[in-house]
């Protein structure tokens, strides 16, 4: 019984070793390597790697296991050549999408600290946030797909026809998503501003959204208007 117990112990020792490795190397990087490199770039003038190193700070040791996990698949005796390589397949897309997750963080990050340093509204708005965010995770799971073993490129091609069909029955959503780009890079209105439409509604700008915009009223009342309303009202910027 011992002896069996030695057995499996040796048998299983390299791969829980990586593993175990893995997490106090990710710990330990994160501990004392990180935290001081972060100590250092708050010093520094350009406020972007701070918003870098925090991103990416919740996911370093998820990093190391899964590098870890991943060598030691190779170790495990009960997995023959074929298990151990779908494994491997699912560990990098897990390791994939939590890079994506922290590149998307980042990304809006970066977006949020450019326009603070502009003087512009635009973090105010969740357009061009969920854009950034879109943008990022569709790339990190065509990547992830790729790494699985599926063919993107019929996938891409669908997805232009797809997208042709999808377009002409979502014109009206497409025509205010557009309309919401332009208002915000045109700086026809704002978040913050006082305006009055030509349709006599008049308040506050509090968010400009993919599909609409939203005015508070003295009242308190929300309104909702349509981006492409909006793009084509004539507003009066009230002081």
């Amino acid at each position: 019984m011992n002896q069996q117990i030695i057995d499996y112990f040796i048998l299983y020792a390299v791969p829980l070793t990586t593993v175990g490795l893995g997490l106090i190397m990710g710990w330990v990087f994160k501990k004392f390597i990180h935290h001081r490199i972060k100590r250092l770039t708050e010093k520094t003038q350009w406020k972007g790697d701070d918003v870098i190193f925090e991103a990416i700070e919740s996911h370093i040791v998820l990093w190391f296991f899964l590098v870890a996990l991943n060598i030691a698949s190779t170790d495990i005796p009960f997995l023959n050549t074929d298990y151990q390589n779908y494994l491997s397949k699912i560990i990098i897309s897990i390791l994939i999408l939590s890079i994506t997750l922290a590149a998307s963080k980042v990304g809006v990050g970066l977006l949020n600290y450019w326009a603070e340093k502009q003087g512009t509204n635009l973090p105010s708005t969740t357009i061009f946030v969920n854009l950034a965010r879109i943008v990022i995770v569709s790339v990190g799971v065509l990547v992830i797909l790729q790494s699985l073993g599926i063919s993107i490129t019929p996938l891409l091609t669908a997805l232009g026809v797809g997208g042709l069909a999808v377009s002409l029955a979502l014109k009206d959503t497409l025509s205010d998503f557009f309309a919401g780009l332009h208002i915000l890079l045109s700086q026809k209105v704002k978040p913050g501003d006082f305006v009055e439409l030509d349709t006599g509604y008049m308040g506050y700008i509090q968010n400009i959204t993919w599909r609409h915009t939203t005015l508070m009223e003295r009242t308190n009342n929300v309104v909702t208007v349509p981006n492409a309303k909006i793009s084509a009202a004539i507003v009066k910027k009230l002081r």
